[in-house]
């Protein structure tokens, strides 16, 4: 059974936004386990290193322009 409702967050400095919630693919789809987020930057990110932070796993650091 895929994960379900997975989140990911923004972090910069001491700021967090919440972005997105997603449903994880199926095995039938060849795509188990992954997650797949749309989101818009928050209005208050300003340009510089962030982070984007899934429910489950580990983040990776972003640059925001």
């Amino acid at each position: 059974m895929p994960l379900r409702d997975v989140s990911l967050r923004l972090v910069q400095a001491d700021r967090t936004w919440d972005l997105a919630v997603a449903d994880a693919g199926m095995a039938e789809n060849n795509q188990l386990g992954w997650v797949t987020w749309t989101f818009e930057v928050p209005v208050g990110a300003i340009p510089g290193p962030a982070k984007l932070v899934p429910e489950h796993g580990e983040g990776v650091r972003v640059e925001i322009g």
